[in-house]
């Protein structure tokens, strides 16, 4: 779990007030489901997800596709995970479907992090799960799953509210 030197929220909207002053646009929020998925650019989706255990916590998360049932790619995985050494601090697992999803998330506790040092912490993550998903592409068969690109009901698509092009 991440731990920073900044200044304290003092609550979790705040946090999402500052990150969204830091992103330009006009406001993000937590939906019923306690989460907001953003999207950076096709292929860089997150999502901010409150703790349902912890409240102080919050989790970010990047959906990598589904995985096949190839314990080379189990190991790739493994491997990665040791001491998150591989993995930007964070951590991969698999969903409880019948066809797996490769996550690939982190935890950290929000009132430690101001705006920026959440984007910091975001853009790492993205990156981290760009990295993985050309790993895993090289390491799988070509028939493996993709990531969901579509910007769920509720998220943000910071391509279109910036005006940037898809």
């Amino acid at each position: 779990m991440e731990t920073l030197s900044s200044p304290q929220q003092t609550s979790l909207e705040g946090l999402l007030a500052d990150l969204a002053r830091c992103l330009g646009v006009d406001g993000l929020a937590l939906d019923r489901e306690r989460s907001c998925a953003l999207r950076f650019e096709p292929g860089r989706r997150i999502t901010l997800q409150q703790s349902w255990s912890d409240p102080q916590e919050l989790w970010l998360h990047c959906d990598l596709g589904t995985v096949p049932d190839d314990v080379q790619v189990y190991q790739v995985m493994l491997r990665g995970n040791l001491l998150w050494q591989a993995t930007a601090g964070a951590t991969l697992s698999l969903t409880d479907e019948d066809t797996p999803r490769v996550i690939l998330a982190r935890a950290l506790r929000w009132h430690e992090v101001d705006g920026e040092h959440l984007l910091g912490r975001i853009h790492h993550l993205l990156d981290a799960a760009e990295d993985w998903r050309a790993l895993l592409d090289e390491t799988a068969d070509p028939a493996w799953g993709q990531p969901e690109d579509e910007t769920p009901p509720g998220g943000l698509d910071l391509m279109h509210a910036r005006g940037l092009q898809a």
